[in-house]
C-alpha cells in the first residue's frame, strides 16, 4: 500500500465529521502535499511539513509521516503529538549487510543439508527483522544467533560469516556470544 493510500484510509473516518470549508482546505493541502512529495521524493534528507486542518504532516525523503488519528466515541479525533522516528545506526546497517551475506552464503553452499539450509535461512531472516525493530528483543536475538552458530557449526564455508554476525550482534546488543 502506498503512502497516499495509507493517508487516505486514515482520513476516511475523519472526513464525515468535517465542515465543507475544512474539506475544501483538506483537499487543497493534500494536493500540495502530493505535488511536493512527487517533485522531491528523490531528494534524500529533504524534509517537508504540511498542515491540514490543524494536523501537521512531517516527512519527505526517507522520513516517515506522522499521521495516526484515533476517533473516540464523541466523534473527536485525537492525534498524538509524540512521534519518534528511529533510524538505523551504522552498526545496525552493517549487521543487516552481514546477515544478507550470510543468507547468500547459506543459499550457495551445495554440501549443506537442505533441511538445515531452510532452517538457517529462516533463522537469519528472523534475526534480520528483529535487529531492525525500534525495540528489538535481545533475548530472542541471542537465542537465534546461538541456534545459527550451533546449526552451522562444522560448515567451513559458513564459519566466518556466522562469526561476523555473532560479533556484530554482540557489539550492537551487548550480548556475550
Amino acid at each position: 500500500m502506498s503512502q497516499v493510500e495509507t493517508v487516505l484510509n486514515m482520513l476516511k473516518p475523519i472526513v464525515p465529521s468535517m465542515s465543507a470549508a475544512e474539506k475544501s482546505q483538506l483537499l487543497e493541502e493534500l494536493k500540495k502535499l502530493l505535488e511536493d512529495s512527487s517533485s522531491s521524493s528523490d531528494n534524500a534528507g529533504q524534509n517537508q511539513s504540511n498542515t491540514v486542518s490543524g494536523v501537521s504532516f512531517d516527512g519527505g525523503g526517507n522520513n516517515a509521516m506522522n499521521f495516526s488519528p484515533v476517533q473516540n466515541s464523541g466523534g473527536n479525533v485525537d492525534v498524538s503529538p509524540n512521534f519518534q522516528q528511529t533510524t538505523s545506526s551504522g552498526e545496525t546497517q552493517e549487521l543487516v549487510q552481514a546477515l544478507q551475506q550470510l543468507k547468500r552464503n547459506i543459499n550457495e553452499t551445495p554440501d549443506l543439508n537442505p533441511l538445515l539450509k531452510d532452517a538457517a535461512q529462516q533463522q537469519a531472516e528472523k534475526l534480520e527483522q528483529e535487529v531492525q525493530k525500534s525495540q528489538p528483543d535481545t533475548s530472542l536475538i541471542e537465542k537465534t544467533v546461538k541456534t545459527l552458530q550451533e546449526g552451522l557449526q562444522g560448515v567451513q564455508t559458513l564459519a566466518k560469516p556466522t562469526q561476523e554476525v555473532a560479533k556484530l550482534v554482540g557489539s550492537l546488543c551487548g550480548i556475550a556470544l
